[in-house]
């Protein structure tokens, strides 16, 4: 599975995360050694990042999230970055 970076220990608007491959499903790795499966995913026409709930690891349970995704950096020879705007609740 293809993997990406991210440069905190949680998710927030404005974060950015480093994906290095050219997929849709990926796992993230937090600054903390925590990892979540995610997948970029079409929420009616707008690119959106939903992340499957995870534990940092200083044991803060983090819910299952969507997130949509501000314009796509370009893709370039170590991958691409993503920007997160809010957050969308899912149940």
């Amino acid at each position: 599975m293809a993997r990406a970076e991210a440069s905190h220990t949680h998710l927030f608007p404005g974060a950015v995360l480093h994906i290095h491959e050219g997929s849709s499903r990926f796992v993230v790795t937090f600054s903390d050694g925590a990892s979540a499966a995610a997948e970029i995913v079409d929420d009616g026409g707008k690119p959106a990042l939903v992340v499957e709930a995870y534990t940092t690891g200083a044991g803060t349970v983090i819910p299952r999230k969507m997130w949509l995704l501000r314009p796509l950096e370009p893709e370039g020879p170590d991958g691409r970055k993503l920007k997160l705007g809010r957050s969308v609740p899912l149940d």
